[in-house]
């Protein structure tokens, strides 16, 4: 990046400096923090509500948290067409569909529980 930066300026005969202060490291769920909460989904849910989404490049927060204890990070889906809450995160018209919020709830719940049994 810091290359293309100042060669880009340079072309137009300008000058220009990268400061970059850092990166989000990847988020990369362990495994069988995954597994317990697929088994915690399939207590709640049926098995046609759980979709495994390919992964992603986009940044989480949330890697700083698992990068030195295990953890998975799951989406709990608040797309809605029908509530105008089917508009991607980080656009300006975004808007979540709060009858979800307790199948999150709901989640987190059954994942402590599972977790708590099995240590």
């Amino acid at each position: 990046m810091k290359r293309i930066i100042e060669n880009t300026a340079a072309m137009y005969r300008g000058e220009a400096t990268l400061d970059y202060k850092f990166v989000t490291p990847p988020l990369i769920n362990d495994p069988a923090s995954s597994d317990l909460a697929r088994a915690a989904a399939l207590k709640i849910f049926e098995p046609q509500q759980i979709v495994l989404e390919p992964a992603t490049t986009g940044g989480e927060d949330f890697a700083y948290y698992i990068q030195n204890k295990p953890g998975c990070f799951a989406f709990i889906g608040c797309a809605n067409p029908d509530k105008g809450t089917h508009i991607a995160h980080h656009h300006e018209c975004f808007n979540i569909d709060e009858d979800v919020l307790a199948n999150g709830a709901a989640l987190y719940a059954q994942y402590a529980v599972d977790f708590l049994n099995q240590n």
